[in-house]
């Protein structure tokens, strides 16, 4: 059960599909149950996908609302393994008694991170969130980051599985050619633009750097924006820099794959805000198929989704100094970068894995074989 899923995208949506999709594989009767309406459906999945008609926000108006299409629908719970992957429907399980929703076989959270520092915030939530935690079954984290958060809200170890995302496939969709001789590095940012993504760093980064090195690298910002103070910021920033910079919004699939083909580094200077943390880091994994490296700041579980040196690098993108001198010393050894860029793919190959983490939350009750 989740907030985001198709066509809202996400790291999220992408997990869900990841998780329901090998879930099907196994031979494991799956459904998805998300916001929306069925008219939303763009596109076929091989698991039913039941759209609750709710608008996917966070507030008690759409937590009340979910609530009672979940309590008016037939469906057998008590044969029913509940998986909440996304704190939307989490918060709400969390007044389970209150609500009176139905009490299913078993109940097994998946945590990214931010939700953990969200309801440990006030004693209130922190207390149903510890009762949530201990009457679940099983509770995955994405990273040794999120099971560090969650050992500071009790004793939990024995059931926290580490189930990392993964990318959906894991052959080359992009016909990438390597980096000619005098070509700029082509750098791409993705992700929502907005200041915990980092956005703004990486083009400070670039004012360090002399007019000619910064004619060295090419930008691409791609993703969603709400924050029209912080983008006006970035296109302000953009504008005073020898680098050229493409702020080219929300991007299709097609469009993404199209920027992967040019893209030689992927740059990921996500920031933690007070409560906000990046968990682990799809975008490095999906980047890494595609045989592109990552730079990426050290903040929360990004550091778990690179080995530094080797699959990509970690710096101190706060630091602008330091970020310039690191892009500098990536954009003068193209041939570090292109061997970065092929082990992370082996790499993310070997070690990331949906029926992996299918193997560690649901192996309790269903047969599941592991990656060979």
């Amino acid at each position: 059960m989740t907030h985001e899923f198709s066509p809202r995208r996400g790291g999220i949506a992408t997990y869900v599909e990841g998780m329901a999709r090998a879930a099907v594989d196994e031979g494991i009767p799956t459904e998805v149950w998300t916001h929306g309406s069925d008219s939303e459906d763009c596109q076929r999945f091989p698991f039913p996908v039941i759209r609750l008609g709710t608008q996917g926000n966070q507030d008690w108006f759409d937590r009340l609302r979910l609530a009672s299409r979940i309590r008016s629908r037939a469906h057998p719970w008590e044969d029913t393994i509940l998986c909440l992957p996304e704190p939307g429907p989490l918060r709400m399980w969390m007044y389970q008694c209150i609500l009176a929703l139905p009490a299913p076989k078993a109940i097994v959270p998946v945590l990214h991170g931010s939700e953990v520092n969200l309801l440990r915030r006030w004693p209130h939530r922190r207390q149903l969130f510890k009762w949530f935690l201990d009457s679940s079954d099983k509770i995955g984290v994405v990273s040794r980051y999120v099971e560090g958060l969650l050992d500071e809200m009790g004793q939990y170890s024995p059931k926290v599985k580490i189930v990392p995302g993964a990318p959906l496939q894991f052959e080359s969709l992009c016909d990438r050619s390597s980096r000619k001789e005098n070509e700029p590095l082509q750098l791409l940012c993705l992700g929502r633009v907005q200041p915990r993504k980092g956005q703004l760093d990486l083009l400070k980064a670039l004012a360090k750097m002399t007019s000619e090195d910064q004619s060295r690298f090419k930008v691409v910002i791609a993703g969603r924006f709400k924050d029209q103070r912080y983008l006006k910021l970035v296109e302000s920033a953009a504008m005073q820099l020898e680098t050229q910079v493409e702020i080219v919004g929300e991007v299709t699939s097609y469009q993404l794959n199209q920027i992967l083909t040019e893209t030689d580094l992927m740059v990921f200077p996500s920031r933690q805000d007070d409560f906000r943390v990046e968990g682990l880091g799809l975008v490095v994994l999906e980047a890494a198929i595609e045989g592109i490296p990552t730079l990426g700041s050290r903040h929360g579980g990004i550091p778990e989704a690179i080995r530094d040196g080797v699959t990509g690098w970690v710096c101190d993108t706060e630091n602008s100094s330091l970020f310039a001198q690191k892009l500098l010393e990536i954009e003068s050894n193209p041939e570090k970068c292109e061997a970065c860029g092929i082990a992370a793919r082996d790499w993310v190959r070997e070690q990331f894995c949906y029926r992996n983490n299918l193997n560690e939350l649901f192996s309790d009750w269903f047969q599941i074989r592991t990656k060979s």
